[in-house]
C-alpha cells in the first residue's frame, strides 16, 4: 500500500509537486587534510542487505564556498587552485568563470598555479575583469543552466554515488564561478538607490543577498559551484548605540566578516586563510628551496562538521598551495617519517630515502617519493574523516564515530 506521501507525488508528478531529488555529493579542492575534515563517509544499509559507504570530500556540489582572510593571504590562489582541481577531470566539458573585480589576476598567473597548457585555458576558464556585477553574474549563472538543460544527458555524468534506493546518481558536469571579491562587486542600483537612507555597506549587504538568494537554485540544480574571495577585517564598534552584526560561532576573535548576514547564511562553507609569518615558520630559497609562508586554513562554516577546527598547509609563493609540502608537514607532525639526514625515510616504507633539508629538490628528483609520502599518509587521512553510521535502523540515535 502506497504511503500519503506516494500518492502525494504520483497525483501532483506532472506539476513536479512533492518530487524529491536529493543531490548530496562533494568535490575535494586538491588540499590535503582540509578536504578529509571537510568530508565525511556515510554508511548505510540497503533493503538487500548492501552496505554502501559514501566518501564524500571537500565542499558541497552546486553551493557557496567562502574563502576569506586578509590582504595577501592566499584566499584568490587558493580559489583557483580549488576550481582547476574542481573541474579538471572533466576536460573540455567543464570551465571555470573567474569575475576578477578586483583586476589583479592574469592568465600567466593561472597558467602557473594550475599547470594547465594554452588550450587548456582557452576551453576551460574565462577570466573576465568587467562589467562585474551581481546582476550581470546572475545572468551567466542563468545561461550556464539553460545551456546544460538543453544538452541534457550529454551534460551530465555518473557521479558513482548511489541514492537512498540504491540508483546511482547522475549530475550535471560541475562548473566553478569565482567571485574575486565580494568587496568589489555592486549591484547596477547600488550607486543611486538609497533604500531609506542606508549606507553605501547596508546597501551592498541587500544586494549581496539578494544574489546569493536568487542564484543558490540554479547553482544546485545545474552542479554550479560559486567560490566567493572575501576580505576579513577588525570588527568595528556598534554605531550609535547599535550593536555590531551577527558573526558564527567560531570566527576568530575581535574579526568580523562582511558582506551581510544573509551572505553568511547561504554559504556552505567558510574557510579563513591566516598566513604564519613567524620568523622560524618563514621559507626561503636559499635555506629551505622555496619562497613562501605556512598558512593556516581556519575552518569557521561546514557542511559535515560544527566547524572551529584549521589545518596548516605549505604555501609557495610562486606556485600556491602544495599538498606534497603540506603532507610532509603532516607526517612529521604524526611521527612517520624516521632516521636522520640524509637518509630520512617513512615508517612504513623504509626502503625510500630522502633528505629533508632539501626535500623539493627530493621530491623533483624521485618520482617514488612522492607515491610514498601519499601512501604513508593515507591512512592516517582517512582517520580524519568523520564517519557517519546510519546503517543500524534500530537506533533511535545516530551516532557519529572518528
Amino acid at each position: 500500500m502506497a504511503s500519503f506521501l506516494e500518492e502525494l507525488r504520483a497525483e501532483n508528478a506532472k506539476a513536479g509537486l512533492f518530487a524529491s531529488n536529493p543531490i548530496s555529493i562533494s568535490y575535494p579542492l586538491g588540499m590535503p587534510i582540509l578536504d578529509e575534515m571537510l568530508g565525511a563517509i556515510y554508511i548505510r544499509t540497503m533493503e538487500d542487505g548492501t552496505i554502501v559507504r559514501d566518501v564524500q570530500l571537500g565542499v558541497p556540489a552546486g553551493s557557496f564556498t567562502i574563502f576569506s582572510g586578509p590582504t595577501s593571504s592566499g584566499k584568490t590562489t587558493a580559489a583557483i587552485q580549488a576550481a582547476s582541481n574542481i573541474i579538471e577531470p572533466f576536460g573540455d566539458r567543464a570551465f571555470v568563470l573567474h569575475a576578477d573585480g578586483e583586476k589583479s589576476t592574469s592568465p600567466d598567473r593561472i597558467r602557473t598555479i594550475n599547470g594547465w597548457t594554452l588550450q587548456q585555458m582557452e576551453d576551460s576558464y574565462s577570466l573576465e575583469k568587467e562589467f562585474n556585477t551581481w546582476e550581470r553574474l546572475l545572468t551567466e549563472i542563468i545561461a550556464i543552466g539553460k545551456r546544460k538543460d538543453a544538452k541534457g544527458m550529454d551534460a551530465m555524468y555518473n557521479t558513482k554515488h548511489k541514492d537512498l534506493k540504491g540508483n546511482d546518481i547522475w549530475y550535471y558536469v560541475p562548473t566553478v564561478v569565482i567571485v574575486d571579491s565580494l568587496a568589489k562587486f555592486m549591484s547596477e542600483k547600488e550607486a543611486i538607490d538609497t533604500i531609506n537612507g542606508l549606507t553605501g555597506g547596508g546597501r551592498g549587504a541587500i544586494y549581496n543577498g539578494i544574489f546569493f538568494r536568487n542564484a543558490l537554485e540554479p547553482m544546485y540544480k545545474y552542479n554550479i559551484n560559486v567560490i566567493v574571495i572575501a576580505h576579513i577585517d577588525d570588527a568595528m564598534p556598534g554605531m550609535n548605540g547599535l550593536p555590531k552584526p551577527k558573526q558564527m560561532t567560531f570566527m576568530p576573535n575581535g574579526k568580523y566578516l562582511s558582506g551581510g548576514h544573509k551572505t553568511k547564511l547561504f554559504t556552505s562553507s567558510i574557510i579563513n586563510f591566516q598566513p604564519i609569518a613567524r620568523k622560524d615558520e618563514i621559507k626561503t630559497e636559499e635555506e629551505n628551496g622555496w619562497n613562501g609562508v605556512p598558512t593556516e586554513a581556519y575552518v569557521i562554516k561546514s557542511r559535515t562538521s560544527k566547524g572551529g577546527f584549521s589545518v596548516i598547509m605549505e604555501f609557495i609563493q610562486e606556485a600556491g598551495f602544495d599538498s606534497r609540502l603540506t603532507l610532509m608537514r603532516f607526517a612529521r607532525e604524526k611521527g612517520i617519517i624516521a632516521g636522520r639526514n640524509p637518509h630520512c625515510y617513512f615508517t612504513d616504507m623504509p626502503d625510500v630515502k630522502f633528505d629533508t633539508r632539501c626535500i623539493m629538490k627530493e621530491l623533483a628528483d624521485k618520482p617514488d617519493l612522492t607515491r610514498a609520502l601519499f601512501t604513508s599518509c593515507r591512512p592516517l587521512l582517512k582517520d580524519l574523516i568523520p564517519v557517519v553510521d546510519t546503517s543500524n535502523d534500530n537506533d533511535l540515535i545516530r551516532r557519529s564515530k572518528g
